[in-house]
């Protein structure tokens, strides 16, 4: 008769050793994990700095006036000062003779192409005013703090009303007057600067003698209208 033998049973596994072999496998798990994470980081950072726009410009807001080179130091101080305050705004100004201005503001209107803020003989005034040229200023100066209206002298502003309506403020250091184009994309920082320079650099009581201008353009000048 045939006996079966049989074999030996192999040792059970001990609690400790099962735990131990599941921690080992926890870790190893989350290694790779980790490992995965990384790797999925890198490559979504490698890839947005391929893909991303760049970085957009700091918006610039041109100023144009006449100066002289007395009066160009001081402004453009005045101008830096703005710019160190307004970091996410920058003032860029164009000081450009009188014998040349008429017949570069010509060229820059005509384009359609105008600063946001320029200096305007008072003689001109009127005929940007009613062909839309200029923003009218009523309301904002309405609105505006004492500061500013206490630095710009009453009289100075009944020649800079059209129809009752304020359409620039007065030069701060020569005849004529500071407005604000009508085609300007930033007229609420181009306001803010405004009263800024003013304030900082108020006009006089009368007004000064009128620059002479470059000859041949006569009073108004072919503006492009």
């Amino acid at each position: 008769m045939a006996v079966a033998v049989r074999a030996p049973s192999r040792p059970r596994e001990s609690e400790a050793a099962r735990a131990a072999a599941l921690a080992r496998r926890r870790t190893a798990l989350g290694a790779w994990a980790a490992a995965l994470v990384a790797v999925l980081a890198l490559t979504a950072a490698f890839i947005y700095s391929r893909t991303r726009p760049a970085t957009a410009p700091v918006p610039h807001l041109r100023v144009m006036t006449w100066a002289s080179v007395d009066e160009s130091a001081p402004l453009q101080h005045i101008v830096d000062e703005y710019n160190a305050s307004h970091p996410s705004w920058q003032v860029q100004l164009d000081l450009t003779p009188i014998v040349a201005y008429d017949q570069k503001l010509v060229v820059l209107v005509a384009a359609g192409d105008a600063p946001d803020v320029f200096a305007l003989g008072s003689d001109r005034l009127e005929v940007f005013a009613r062909n839309g040229a200029v923003l009218d200023l009523t309301a904002r100066w309405q609105r505006a703090p004492a500061g500013l209206k206490g630095a710009v002298p009453a009289g100075r502003l009944a020649p800079l009303r059209i129809d009752g309506k304020l359409m620039a403020l007065p030069h701060p250091f020569s005849a004529g007057a500071m407005v604000i184009s009508s085609r300007t994309r930033y007229p609420d920082q181009a306001w803010d600067f405004l009263s800024y320079l003013l304030q900082r650099m108020p006009p006089p009581a009368r007004e000064p003698r009128a620059p002479e201008a470059a000859p041949g353009l006569g009073p108004i000048g072919p503006f492009g209208f």
